[in-house]
């Protein structure tokens, strides 16, 4: 990857940061200002897919790993996710798995709209990315967590607990 696509993918990564904070100011209670954060993140696809695609469509071996603003962005989720544990909207625990998945979540979200694989308008999407975000809190916090992942399947393909 060039330097002008690192600059370039590091600087819409920011932009996308700061819409994710900016939408989740708004929020009263942690747990609203995650699903607005999410709501932020789908906002910043719909507005510039061009450049949502550029942020996660290039090969990862071209990226850095000490991209920062990459980092930045992760590290607003996965403080929306720590508070929302503090809160109690959220089970204790590692708040690392909780965050993939929450990202997971509006991640999809974005793709499928940006894609055309949705049938809403943009204003649709955002309303349905709120009700996917209430179902990913609510069903979470109703979820006795059990442990940390440790990334590793067994032969049946189900994801290993750490210790487990």
């Amino acid at each position: 990857m060039s330097g002008n696509s690192k600059l370039s993918r590091s600087f819409l990564l920011a932009i996308c940061n700061s819409t994710m904070i900016k939408r989740s100011a708004a929020g009263e209670t942690a747990a609203e200002r995650l699903r607005l954060c999410g709501c932020g993140y789908v906002d910043f696809a719909l507005h510039w897919p061009q450049h949502f695609l550029i942020m996660f469509d290039l090969p990862s071996k071209g990226r850095s790993r000490d991209d920062i603003a990459g980092k930045n962005a992760f590290q607003t989720l996965l403080g929306s996710i720590i508070e929302s544990q503090k809160e109690g909207a959220l089970p204790e625990g590692d708040p690392h798995p909780l965050a993939l998945m929450a990202w997971s979540v509006v991640h999809g979200i974005a793709k499928l709209a940006i894609s055309g694989n949705l049938p809403y308008t943009s204003r649709q999407v955002l309303d349905f990315t709120q009700y996917a975000s209430e179902a990913f809190v609510s069903g979470m916090g109703n979820l006795n967590w059990p442990g940390k992942f440790n990334g590793k399947s067994d032969r049946t393909g189900r994801t290993k607990l750490r210790g487990g």
